[in-house]
């Protein structure tokens, strides 16, 4: 009878794990059985244990709060033991698909895969080989991981040789081949190459390989223009970077109507492996002259290399860039891949529809969290400090300027104000990366209202802790020129309050961020934005690196206190400083300024 009852329960438990199991994963229905659910799940081995069949729906199906998509690669996980691999010629790795996924597997308690993720054991499956041509008079191939950067040194020697404008290879030594068509680009007759060098060199994150003349040593002090930013020429960069030699068409209209951005013109193609890419080309920025040009271009490709190195999702990959303006549009350029979208617009009238506005904001909360926890690290200066020693700078230029920019008097009174607002000191000094100029028209959404992409981060900065935390610039107080204040537009109040209601959610509640991020990172994000003070406390750091806004403010007596967001009313939370408030600054500035650089 033992046996039989053995028996018996053996079969019954069989029978169990082959029982079908239906799951709404958010939007979506998956099928498949309690077996391949709990092979390796923690989750789901507690889900389906029977102790929790009052989660069921009324039709038998277990709801699960997760990303269809994403599901979709854990189950084909579990039901075939094949850990995935995201990765294509004209991409790479898909880093951030690898990085969102190990935090889905962490939370389905699937140890083998979470293991294998957070280890980049990806890297191992897949080999590409590197070609250098002409070492020593030999061709040798090596195999590598995909992700490793490989250096080669040999020796070289110099030689004339023609090099096509247009980086057609087939071209190489064969000045006879520019004609026709081919006219309106100048021939670089005879040029020195580091053969060796210039192979080795040659990345996709870089700039395509082409010759350097004598003349780009001058291109710095050239006037600058946009004449060449043509789109037969823009066509010809994209066209180099691409690995296959695909030739690139442009998309959305962008070659006569390109996006246009606070500082970019912006291009996008399409190439017939459906790759499509976007070039951002600064000409907004002109007048700033070439070296800040060329500055600001390598700022914001760190800013996304950053990005991209830690997870963060909302901002479009780096393929390339060059920084110089020796290149076929003779103007630096940035070069990210792209999705369809078209530019936010956000006003008391659009988006019309309430859900619409509220998608967008429950969006911008997770923008916004994501931002603060890929960005979050240990800092080396409180927040204080890093105000204290721009004011600093800023006195020490006022007393050498004939006639100075701003008052003397008032730097101290900033100084004092600064000191008032951020006495509290960190614990432990943090930063965080902020997107100083996050408006609608940096936000591309698709036609359902989801945001695809964040262009601008060339006003990517790296702030401390009590001031790297901002509100969207279309939901906080602006200063306007001329000397006036743009308080939000009147629906703006609804939709700052939901936007921080989202925060408080994502920071206290139940929602599954809290299993990403720590509860003390979440609570700080929530509490900087939701003081009432926080519009005035973003002008007052804005006024210590603008002049217009210091001056604004002192005209206005620093508004003798901080605007709420529900009101106009001006309140006055902070004391206004003293004459002794003020000679204590400048004593605690005379004592720092010999340990400053001159």
């Amino acid at each position: 009878m033992s046996d039989q009852s053995d028996a018996a329960q053996s079969e019954h438990a069989s029978l169990a794990a082959e029982r079908p199991v239906t799951l709404q994963v958010g939007e979506r229905r998956f099928f498949t059985t309690v077996k391949t659910l709990t092979q390796e799940s923690g989750f789901f081995a507690a889900l389906l244990s029977g102790r929790w069949d009052n989660v069921r729906a009324a039709d038998g199906s277990y709801f699960i709060d997760a990303d269809p998509d994403l599901f979709d690669h854990i189950l084909r996980y579990l039901r075939c033991h094949v850990f995935p691999v995201f990765y294509n010629n004209a991409k790479g790795h898909d880093h951030a698909l690898y990085n969102i996924l190990m935090h889905e597997a962490r939370y389905f308690g699937i140890a083998s895969l979470e293991n294998w993720l957070e280890n980049h054991r990806y890297l191992r499956h897949i080999k590409i080989r590197h070609f250098v041509e002409e070492v020593e008079g030999m061709n040798f191939y090596e195999v590598a991981d995909v992700d490793e950067q490989i250096e080669y040194h040999p020796s070289w020697q110099s030689r004339k040789v023609y090099i096509c404008p247009r980086g057609i290879s087939d071209h190489r030594g064969k000045p006879s081949v520019l004609v026709g068509a081919s006219a309106h680009f100048k021939r670089r007759e005879i040029i020195t190459e580091k053969q060796s060098k210039a192979a080795s060199e040659r990345r996709r994150c870089g700039r395509p390989s082409r010759p350097t003349t004598s003349s780009s040593a001058s291109s710095s002090i050239m006037p600058i223009s946009t004449d060449l930013v043509l789109p037969h020429n823009i066509l010809t960069i994209f066209n180099a970077f691409h690995l296959h030699g695909q030739e690139a068409s442009f998309a959305f209209g962008t070659n006569t109507m390109p996006y246009h951005g606070k500082r970019s013109q912006i291009y996008v193609v399409n190439f017939p492996d459906e790759t499509t890419w976007a070039m951002h080309v600064p000409v907004h920025a002109i007048r700033e002259g070439a070296e800040a040009i060329s500055s600001s271009v390598e700022h914001e490709v760190t800013m996304l290399q950053v990005l991209r190195f830690r997870g963060f999702v909302w901002a479009f990959p780096l393929v390339g860039y060059d920084p110089t303006f020796d290149n076929e549009i003779q103007f630096p350029y940035i070069i990210t891949s792209w999705v369809s979208g078209v530019q936010l617009i956000w006003n008391d009238n659009e988006p019309a529809a309430r859900v619409d506005r509220d998608k967008i904001l429950v969006q911008l909360a997770h923008v916004i969290v994501d931002l603060a926890g890929a960005s979050h690290a240990q800092g080396n200066i409180s927040s204080l400090g890093y105000l204290t020693d721009a004011i600093d700078r800023k006195i020490d230029g006022v007393l050498k300027e004939k006639p100075p920019s701003v008052d003397l008097r008032s730097c101290f009174h900033q100084r004092a104000l600064v000191s008032e607002v951020f006495k509290r000191q960190e614990e432990q000094p943090t930063t965080f990366i902020s997107h100083e100029d996050l408006e609608p028209s940096h936000i591309f959404i698709d036609n359902a209202y989801n945001i695809r992409g964040i262009i601008g981060w060339g006003s990517g900065r790296i702030l401390p802790a009590q001031v790297g935390i901002t509100l969207p610039r279309f939901l906080s107080t602006e200063l306007w020129s001329p000397g006036s204040i743009m308080p939000p537009f009147p629906t703006s109040a609804r939709d700052r309050q939901f936007l921080l209601q989202m925060l408080f959610n994502l920071a206290y509640g139940t929602h599954r961020v809290r299993q990403f991020y720590s509860p003390y990172l979440l609570h700080h994000i929530y509490t900087t934005l939701a003081n009432p003070n926080v519009d005035w406390i973003r002008l007052l750091f804005e006024s210590v690196f603008n002049t217009e806004s210091h001056n604004w403010m002192v005209e206005r007596s620093w508004l003798e206190g901080a605007i709420k967001p529900s009101s106009s009313d001006w309140t006055n939370p902070f004391k206004s400083p003293t004459a002794e408030d003020l000679l204590k600054q400048v004593d605690l500035y005379e004592a720092g300024r010999s340990s400053r650089p001159r």
